[in-house]
């Protein structure tokens, strides 16, 4: 079932954002000191708040809080703006708007783990 879900999310996706899709050679795992910080307030993963090592997993976990925003009509899974940094870093996020969605949350839930390796995982569960 988490497999159809991620698949029908990542379709949902593609086909809105086909446009703006780029590949990047799967050898570039890490990013570049230059773009260390790179983000908006509120959106970036906990191990770019501080400043830890980032991979390709900060996306997926921005990408938790958008789906998350675009199925609650703008609602952030941290809170409001000026709280939202200080709860992403100590992982207090509020997913009570799609628990009736059980699919959807587990999905976000793994999206936005702290632990960058355990998001990747899902990503891995979904294209394969």
């Amino acid at each position: 079932m988490l497999i159809q879900t991620c698949s029908y999310f990542l379709s949902l996706f593609l086909r809105v954002n086909l446009h703006n899709l780029i590949i990047i050679p799967a050898h570039t795992i890490m990013f570049n000191d230059l773009f260390a910080g790179c983000g908006s307030s509120g959106w970036q993963a906990p191990e770019q708040l501080l400043q830890g090592r980032q991979t390709r997993a900060v996306d997926l976990f921005s990408l938790g809080c958008v789906l998350f925003f675009c199925m609650t009509a703008g609602r952030h899974p941290f809170g409001e703006r000026l709280e939202r940094d200080v709860n992403i870093v100590k992982n207090k996020k509020d997913l009570f708007l799609v628990e009736f969605l059980p699919e959807a949350e587990d999905l976000i839930s793994c999206l936005l783990n702290p632990d960058p390796n355990l998001r990747y995982v899902i990503l891995v569960q979904c294209v394969f």
